[in-house]
């Protein structure tokens, strides 16, 4: 089910994470790495949104983390 944009957007607003990874490379012109992290985490029983948020962005994957959190 692709879900509205402003639905999507304040979901992402209240649950969602996004995370800057800079690191040194030896390999890259700047001598750094910047890797770019998005994240909903949410309980096992909220997997159908995740997966409604999904289809809609057309991108992404569904990880069951193996702790608990909640």
């Amino acid at each position: 089910m692709n879900l509205p944009p402003d639905y999507v957007c304040g979901f992402v607003d209240g649950e969602g994470c996004f995370t800057i990874v800079i690191s040194k490379h030896k390999t890259k012109k700047l001598g750094l790495d910047a890797r770019l992290h998005f994240e909903i985490e949410l309980r096992d029983d909220d997997e159908e949104i995740l997966q409604s948020i999904q289809q809609t962005l057309n991108c992404g994957r569904i990880y069951h983390l193996s702790y608990e959190r909640y």
